[in-house]
Order: C-alpha cells, then structure tokens, then sequence
C-alpha cells in the first residue's frame, strides 16, 4: 500500500502533467508548475492554471498622481488605429505576463503577444468566469477591458497582428470574429477608476494625443515620406533650394561690388 507521501508525489506528478497539457492553450503558453498546493491539486484545476500564469505586480500603474475623472477615461479609450493616427508606436515584446503593458515616453505602446490557438477562446472564458467567481484581483478583467476599447473593430485587429501582438491559429477564423470574440468578453465587465489597472497607460496615452504636433508628424510621415524615395526627394531638393539661395546670395553681392 502507498504511503500518504507517495499519493501525494503521484498526484503532485499528474498536476504537473495536466498544466503541461494545458500550457498550448492559455494566453502566453506558459504555466509556472513550481508551487503546487495540495488543497488546489485535489479540487481546483481551474484555479492551478489561474495562478500559473504568473500575473505581473500592477500597483505600480497605480500608483501615480492621475487627475483622470470618469467622463474623460472613456474619452482616452482611442482604437489602435485612431493611436496610431497621433504617431503611437506599437511593439509587441517577448514575456511571459502577457497583461503587462507598457507605453513609453517614446511614443511606443508596448504589448506582450498573445498567442491563440484551438481552445485558447473558450479557456479565456473559464479562466474569466473562475475570476469574477473566486478572485478579488481583476488582472484578467482589466486586460480584457483594455483590450477590448482598442480593438474597435476588425481593422484594429488586422493591425495588432501585423504587428506580432495577437498571434491567431484558432477556431477565431479572421479579423471580425477576433474582435466579436473580445467585445463579447468585455461587454459584461465593469471596471472603475478604482480597480482601472492600466490607469498610468492611460493617462500617458491621453497625454500623447493631446498634443496635435503628434497628429500631424504621423500625417506628414504617412502622405509625404512613406518611402525612402521620399525622404531621397526631399533631402534633393532641400539641397537645390539652399543652392539657390547661395546662388542668389552671391549674385547680388557680385552686382553691389561692381555698383
């Protein structure tokens, strides 16, 4: 007969074994299995999975002096393209806390890439539902949230994948039903100020937009210098002017001299 520490190795070996076999199909395909607990390993698969996705600290985002009231929260919930509109960059980065959101003070919005594939939807449910129902952190709610005002429609999601951000091989079979699938997600979610984790992102995003001088350079990149023929062009005939200005320069210097 085994003993109770042998039964609790081979529960401890099948734990493992099942997240190894979920990994594929959450967000950043990575489980962090190093700390298993065996109240959660006899009853709370769900809630293994939860906890292994290695949630970021997000109390820095918070903590910050943000004058934000409720009206103008909406207001700065711009769509990808409508940012990249005013010049925001977007970059997709490597790391394991795929929630973890950055925008620089370069102008560029860092996002984590999420990786779907066949189950990934439908587990994003679970794990969503097990949230709302078993946790006070709202780490996934307030990604989804987020995400959700900046896809606003399928030509934001055919940007973020342009991008490397959202990386789909799933039942999802295209851009729109990408953006039906995250609108759906995040209809029933109410988020707050309060418990509004990506608060600094916001409130430097608004900052970006607020000033028109981004709005245009973005335009002027977009209509005029979209080639490096262009930027070719201009640079020649900025010479050609500044040559013509020489030229002029000196052909009234030479008539006043012989005046």
């Amino acid at each position: 007969m085994k003993s109770d520490q042998d039964v609790l190795d081979d529960l401890k070996v099948v734990t493992e074994l099942a997240l190894k076999f979920l990994e594929p199909v959450v967000p950043n395909r990575k489980l962090n299995c190093t700390s298993l607990h065996l109240e959660h390993m006899k009853t709370d698969l769900v809630g293994l999975v939860y906890d292994g996705l290695n949630w970021p600290s997000m109390s820095s985002q918070n903590d910050c002096n943000c004058n934000i009231d409720e009206d103008d929260k909406w207001n700065m919930a711009k769509s990808a393209t409508e940012l990249k509109e005013f010049g925001v960059e977007f970059k997709m980065v490597e790391t394991d806390n795929f929630i973890d959101i950055k925008f620089t003070n370069k102008g560029v919005l860092e996002i984590p890439r999420i990786r779907i594939r066949y189950g990934t939807p439908n587990f994003i449910k679970v794990l969503l539902e097990f949230e709302l129902s078993h946790r006070h952190s709202r780490y996934l709610s307030n990604y989804l949230w987020f995400m959700n005002r900046l896809v606003k429609s399928p030509d934001d999601v055919l940007l973020l994948r342009q991008k490397g951000i959202i990386d789909n091989v799933s039942e999802l079979l295209d851009d729109a039903a990408i953006h039906k699938f995250l609108k759906d997600l995040s209809a029933p979610l109410i988020i707050s100020l309060d418990n509004l984790s990506y608060i600094k992102v916001y409130e430097d995003l608004n900052l970006h937009c607020k000033h028109q001088r981004n709005r245009w350079m973005e335009k002027l990149k977009r209509d005029y210098f979209n080639s490096p023929w262009a930027y070719i062009s201009f640079f020649a005939a900025f010479l050609l002017l500044i040559l013509i200005v020489v030229q002029t320069v000196f052909s009234v210097a030479s008539y006043y001299k012989r005046g």
